[in-house]
Protein backbone atom coordinates (compact mmCIF):
# COMPACT_ATOMS: atom_id res chain seq x y z
CA UNK A 1 0.00 0.00 0.00
CA UNK A 2 2.82 2.29 0.79
CA UNK A 3 3.89 2.30 -3.04
CA UNK A 4 0.68 3.77 -4.52
CA UNK A 5 -0.82 5.08 -1.02
CA UNK A 6 2.34 6.55 0.71
CA UNK A 7 0.18 9.89 2.89
CA UNK A 8 -1.50 8.49 5.74
CA UNK A 9 -3.87 10.24 7.87
CA UNK A 10 -5.55 9.29 11.20
CA UNK A 11 -8.38 10.84 13.45
CA UNK A 12 -5.83 12.95 15.34
CA UNK A 13 -4.29 14.09 12.12
CA UNK A 14 -7.14 14.62 10.20
CA UNK A 15 -7.59 17.95 11.15
CA UNK A 16 -4.63 19.14 9.07
CA UNK A 17 -5.35 17.17 6.19
CA UNK A 18 -6.29 18.42 2.77
CA UNK A 19 -10.19 19.65 2.36
CA UNK A 20 -10.17 16.64 -0.71
CA UNK A 21 -8.99 14.25 2.12
CA UNK A 22 -11.03 16.05 4.86
CA UNK A 23 -14.28 15.74 2.65
CA UNK A 24 -13.42 11.56 2.11
CA UNK A 25 -13.20 11.02 5.31
CA UNK A 26 -16.65 12.60 6.42
CA UNK A 27 -18.55 10.54 3.44
CA UNK A 28 -17.51 7.97 3.97
CA UNK A 29 -18.13 7.69 7.77
CA UNK A 30 -15.28 9.42 9.43
CA UNK A 31 -12.54 7.57 11.26
CA UNK A 32 -12.71 6.00 14.47
CA UNK A 33 -9.67 5.89 16.20
CA UNK A 34 -8.34 2.55 14.77
CA UNK A 35 -8.84 3.83 11.42
CA UNK A 36 -5.96 5.45 8.23
CA UNK A 37 -7.34 7.11 5.42
CA UNK A 38 -4.07 6.65 2.94
CA UNK A 39 -3.79 8.65 -0.63
CA UNK A 40 -1.93 9.74 -3.25
CA UNK A 41 -1.10 13.17 -3.19
CA UNK A 42 -4.17 14.81 -3.55
CA UNK A 43 -4.50 17.62 -6.26
CA UNK A 44 -7.00 19.23 -8.35
CA UNK A 45 -7.40 16.75 -10.99
CA UNK A 46 -8.05 13.84 -8.29
CA UNK A 47 -5.97 11.14 -6.77
CA UNK A 48 -6.42 7.67 -5.14
CA UNK A 49 -7.18 6.94 -1.72
CA UNK A 50 -7.61 3.62 0.33
CA UNK A 51 -9.61 3.51 3.76
CA UNK A 52 -8.18 0.73 6.22
CA UNK A 53 -10.34 -0.93 8.77
CA UNK A 54 -9.53 -3.25 11.46
CA UNK A 55 -11.91 -5.65 12.74
CA UNK A 56 -10.54 -5.84 16.40
CA UNK A 57 -9.91 -9.37 16.39
CA UNK A 58 -6.32 -8.42 14.99
CA UNK A 59 -6.33 -10.46 12.00
CA UNK A 60 -8.72 -8.90 9.92
CA UNK A 61 -8.95 -5.88 8.23
CA UNK A 62 -11.19 -4.38 5.40
CA UNK A 63 -9.86 -1.96 2.61
CA UNK A 64 -11.39 0.05 -0.02
CA UNK A 65 -9.82 1.74 -2.84
CA UNK A 66 -11.41 4.64 -4.01
CA UNK A 67 -9.89 7.04 -7.48
CA UNK A 68 -11.27 10.49 -7.76
CA UNK A 69 -12.01 13.18 -10.03
CA UNK A 70 -9.16 12.63 -13.46
CA UNK A 71 -7.34 9.96 -11.27
CA UNK A 72 -9.63 7.52 -12.42
CA UNK A 73 -8.11 7.23 -15.83
CA UNK A 74 -4.56 8.38 -14.96
CA UNK A 75 -3.89 6.34 -11.94
CA UNK A 76 -5.84 3.11 -13.15
CA UNK A 77 -2.99 1.37 -15.48
CA UNK A 78 -0.72 1.62 -12.55
CA UNK A 79 -2.97 0.40 -9.61
CA UNK A 80 -3.82 -2.60 -11.86
CA UNK A 81 -0.20 -2.86 -12.32
CA UNK A 82 0.48 -2.91 -8.05
CA UNK A 83 -2.39 -5.08 -7.49
CA UNK A 84 -2.57 -7.37 -10.28
CA UNK A 85 -5.71 -6.85 -11.25
CA UNK A 86 -6.63 -7.34 -15.20
CA UNK A 87 -9.42 -5.36 -16.98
Amino acid sequence: MKIALPTEYMQATLRGAPPAIREIAEQTGGLRPDQILMCSEPNMIGFAYGLWWPWGDDTTISLRIGLTGRALSIEMPRFREIFGAGD
